[in-house]
């Protein structure tokens, strides 16, 4: 039996001094894999968890189990040689290609940030394992709407541009765990702008830079991450979550951590065990983040979770 799932995503506050460091974009790798079906819902069980938690089961995905693995394995195979490869899709905004970035520039003022704002998105997620926008016509405190937020995870042009992203993962550490860390400065800030820019060598890269009126800032700060992944249920497992900006993870397709808002960094934990799962049973989890307003983005995760893929894509 596996060791527990620890998984903890760390946002913090940081220096905005360049780091190139970020160029791990594999548009190759992480699409396919196994691709369960949507969960039939979830029964029973609760989730105790600070910082933005739901309380909530999850029932098994209806899909096949897989060859699941440890540390990555997907059929076997290490996900790319590297222990554990997780690819998503990252896209990139600007504040006037859609207000939900830097909000303060808009009529929310600066209420919209250093807020927490909570049930910006359903219980669950929709046919195309998308988040949906639960707040009213004219917003929450941090968002200006539904047409808005229909980008965040949706490619969509002359609003976002949008590459594959891949979190490499070093380990496993005597525990087994594994860890992608971006905790150092300047933080997790992958396509700045420069000679730097991941597989494009150019300026702009995606969409350039923050720029906010006459200032031109170092890096890149409008961006959003989604990731969908299988995992094999082993009893013992939580998520253990630290993040900022807005952080939603879904498993079974039922929403088990909310931090959403542009705030410091929060803590929220997920206690699979008390989810009504089923041991040596195949779920889904989809994660999503966003960054929305600068000056700080830092992100962690460390997981020993038995991936049976990479990072499966979601229906368009």
């Amino acid at each position: 039996m596996r060791a527990p799932f620890l998984l903890v995503l760390l946002a913090l506050g940081c220096s905005a001094t360049a780091e190139p460091s970020d160029t791990n974009i594999d548009p190759g790798s992480g699409s396919g894999g196994v691709a369960n079906a949507p969960s039939t819902g979830g029964s029973g069980g609760s989730v105790f968890a600070s910082g933005g938690s739901i309380g909530v089961g999850a029932a098994p995905s209806t899909g096949g189990t897989g060859t699941g693995g440890s540390g990555g394995l997907q059929g076997g195979i290490m996900c790319s040689e590297i222990g554990s490869r997780l690819t998503g899709r990252l896209r990139d905004f600007t504040s006037t290609s859609n207000p939900d970035f830097e909000p303060q520039l808009g009529a929310k003022g600066a209420a919209a940030t250093n807020v927490d704002d909570k049930s910006i998105v359903k219980r669950e997620v929709d046919a195309d394992m998308k988040p949906v926008y639960n707040g009213p016509a004219a917003g929450t405190h941090s968002t200006y709407g539904p047409s808005s937020f229909a980008s965040w995870f949706v490619d969509t042009p002359n609003v976002n541009m949008a590459i594959p992203y891949t979190l490499d993962f070093v380990g496993p550490d005597a525990n087994g765990v594994y860890t992608f860390d971006r905790t150092a400065s300047p933080g997790f800030l992958p396509v700045d702008d420069g000679a730097n820019c991941p597989v494009m060598p150019q300026t702009p890269c995606l969409m350039g830079n923050t720029v906010l009126g006459p200032n031109t800032y170092p890096h890149n700060y409008s961006l959003t991450f989604e990731l969908h992944t299988n995992f094999i249920y082993r009893p013992g497992m939580v998520f253990n979550f630290t993040g900022d900006d807005d952080v939603w993870v879904f498993i079974g397709n039922v929403l088990v951590l909310d931090l959403g808002g542009i705030h410091h960094s929060e803590p929220g934990e997920v206690v699979l065990d008390n989810l009504g799962m089923v041991s040596g049973e195949t779920y889904r989890l989809d994660f999503f983040w966003a960054e929305r307003h600068l000056v700080e983005s830092h992100f962690r995760i460390d997981t020993s979770l038995e991936f049976v893929d990479c990072g499966i894509e979601p229906v368009k």
